[in-house]
């Protein structure tokens, strides 16, 4: 795997702004323009503009040196877009249904790695390098972070009990009024990013992956979107690319705004899935634990791998844990629906 390492002692900014299914087209029409302006002024390193499955939601996972990020958020177009938001009346605020969470990343507490030298997430803020000594096993992800204490101090009895109280007492689809702000949140909470590109698959590729891979991957990332605080996973989004076509459509899945299909978790054009889990060790937990994910692992590192039948393909992938800590993180959330983000989980766990 192609590893990213970015400047040491340098910390950098990724943030998840989104909107929900009731925000108004002229903000979500907004928040595009403002993060296309930050890519042509060359403030913003790279943008994902996404769509989150299940929703008419639209999310962009952005990248950033922090002082360009401070440079955007400062600017006087997104300072007093935001502004409005936090002046809204009531009911104006109610209906927002924007968010903007914003992580704050030391480079000894991340990791990125991609099968193609292609730069993808954190990667275009530095620089990429293959080093196939530290892929390809149980633990490798931890091994090339650099800080070492990255266990999270949340039992899971406290796991438990918080789901369980938490099943009971949520509404689903509420949309909580005015504006919702979280500066608090446990040491070691891991933000990670998935992302998996078949657009540059070819004909055969497809074909094989159709028939080999495709049932046990839709089953296997099903199972992490889904997985909860019970696994570990603290927030879940399964999310794609819009503007990548899919490389095997299917009638049964949910419609997109042009009318066209998409398959759910994974479109096969390129999709992303945003989650946070407790730590990084549930990460690889639930992994391990699933016989669909084991099978999964090893039938793609035989094929994929020198000397496989796809070795070389088109198909790209890549995967990037960011540890954080208390003070690495700020969400805000105007009118947003329950359990977007880390709302979901404000009072509990530590996130305040």
């Amino acid at each position: 795997m192609f590893l990213a390492f970015l400047p040491p002692n340098t910390p950098i900014t990724v943030t998840i702004t989104g909107t929900n299914s009731h925000t108004p087209p002229n903000l979500t029409t907004t928040l595009t323009s403002l993060f296309a302006s930050a890519q042509s002024d060359s403030l913003c390193a790279h943008t994902e503009t996404l769509h989150q499955h299940h929703t008419n939601s639209t999310i962009h996972l952005t990248y950033w040196s922090t002082e360009n990020y401070k440079t955007w958020l400062a600017s006087p177009q997104v300072s007093a877009f935001f502004s409005s938001l936090d002046n809204d009346s009531a009911e104006a605020a109610a209906a927002a249904g924007i968010y903007h969470e914003t992580l704050t990343i030391q480079p000894s507490r991340i990791q990125g790695a991609t099968n193609h030298p292609v730069p993808s997430g954190c990667m275009h803020l530095g620089k990429i390098d293959l080093k196939p000594e530290l892929s390809g096993y149980w633990g490798c992800y931890p091994d090339r972070i650099g800080e070492k204490s990255i266990k999270s101090s949340i039992t899971k009895e406290n796991i438990s009990a918080i789901a369980e109280s938490k099943a009971d007492i949520e509404e689903k689809g509420k949309i909580i009024p005015g504006k919702q702000t979280i500066t608090h949140i446990p040491d070691n909470i891991c933000f990670v990013v998935e992302g998996q590109d078949h657009s540059a698959a070819s004909a055969e590729e497809r074909t094989y992956w159709a028939e080999h891979f495709d049932s046990l991957s839709q089953e296997w990332v099903g199972q992490v979107l889904s997985a909860g605080l019970p696994g570990g996973v603290v927030s879940s989004r399964g999310c794609y690319n819009p503007s990548v076509e899919s490389t095997l459509p299917d009638s049964d899945s949910a419609t997109t705004e042009a009318g066209k299909r998409r398959r759910y978790p994974l479109t096969l054009g390129r999709d992303v899935q945003l989650l946070y889990f407790v730590d990084l060790q549930y990460m690889e937990t639930l992994g391990r634990k699933s016989a669909e994910h084991v099978k999964l692992r090893k039938a793609f590192m035989e094929a994929y791998g020198p000397g496989g039948v796809l070795f070389g393909g088109g198909l790209k992938l890549w995967v990037e844990t960011a540890v954080l800590r208390d003070g690495d993180f700020l969400g805000e959330y105007w009118g947003c629906v329950q359990g977007t983000g880390l709302l979901g989980v404000k009072g509990v766990l530590g996130v305040e």
